[in-house]
């Protein structure tokens, strides 16, 4: 028997590599960008109605309501809007809305969010620094962010595992020039997390 491809099976097989290339065998996820007071068309200090507009079929907006307060005098506080994918229930992006359903803060936890400059969830500290410049580090409970005097009202959030144990944790009145240095050679900490706030006026 002959190991030949023949023209009609030369043919069926490019026809097959057709299918499968085009685009519309797959789906790509949709890209949004990051930037200064909005992800992509949505706008901090506007409605979360501009969230429903933006995503929808693949994806479904979860409303996560904050307890209630038990003393009359404390207003309640801001609540959460989640964008989860669909087909793999993965969140995205969470927008905190204060009680007129207006949006404070938005944080992304999904890669397929980035700068336009290319930094995403899964960019490394160096890789931000080289975009950027000098970085500005801010401790936190969850971590430490890094701003950028170029990039206003951004924060990345480095993935602690990719710092030394010694210098995790550190309060912000505590931590000395020295080990703020040091945290920052690290350019090959990750960025697990963006935050995206309104920038000061």
């Amino acid at each position: 028997m002959s190991d030949s491809v023949g023209p009609a099976q030369f043919c069926c097989a490019i026809s097959l590599l057709s299918v499968l290339a085009s685009p519309a065998s797959y789906s790509q996820p949709p890209v949004c960008e990051v930037q200064s007071g909005r992800v992509s068309s949505i706008r901090l200090g506007e409605s979360i109605d501009q969230v429903f507009r933006a995503y929808q079929n693949d994806f479904e907006i979860v409303e996560v309501k904050p307890r209630p307060s038990t003393d009359p005098l404390i207003p309640q506080g801001p609540h959460l809007f989640n964008v989860v994918e669909k087909s793999s229930k993965r969140k995205w992006i969470g927008f905190w809305v204060d009680e007129e359903k207006k949006i404070l803060e938005a944080y992304i936890t999904a890669g397929s969010c980035a700068t336009k400059e290319g930094i995403r969830v899964g960019s490394t500290l160096g890789q931000a620094i080289s975009a950027y410049g000098r970085p500005e580090l801010s401790p936190a409970d969850v971590g430490y962010f890094v701003g950028f005097e170029k990039l206003p009202g951004i924060a990345f959030l480095l993935n602690d595992s990719d710092i030394p144990k010694r210098l995790r944790g550190i309060p912000d009145d505590e931590l000395a020039a020295k080990q703020e240095r040091e945290i920052v050679s690290y350019r090959r900490a990750r960025i697990i997390e963006i935050l995206v706030m309104k920038p000061a006026q």
